[in-house]
């Protein structure tokens, strides 16, 4: 190998232990907030919008009489509500990840209403 090829293999490696590194970060912020475990190819798919249906009044209605957690003094807060299977969870995954790299500290509340 010449110098030149060193000094590149050199830069791909530290710029893999730098992801390695971040997404370590990440994966830790993430478990510690609860968030649940979706594998890479799912992440890599993304959100599908047209899963969302509307929700019903009633369900609406019983979820905020029973939302507790938005008294506390934890801002911002992100509600995310639907039916069952509709991605809520892996949309929850996909911001808490950004917010992770924005370096912040999400935390998942997950509770039933159906």
């Amino acid at each position: 190998m010449n110098h030149d090829d060193l000094q590149e293999e050199l830069k791909q490696r530290i710029n893999l232990a730098k992801e390695r590194k971040e997404t370590d970060s990440i994966n830790k912020k993430l478990n510690g907030a609860g968030f649940p475990y979706i594998n890479e190819d799912k992440l890599k798919k993304g959100f599908n919008i047209d899963s969302i249906n509307e929700i019903d009044q009633g369900s609406f209605n019983k979820m905020i009489k029973e939302l507790i957690f938005l008294n506390d003094k934890v801002k911002p807060k992100l509600l995310l509500f639907g039916k069952p299977e509709r991605g809520k969870e892996l949309l929850s995954v996909l911001i808490g990840r950004a917010a992770c790299k924005k370096d912040t500290k999400p935390i998942l509340f997950n509770m039933s209403i159906y």
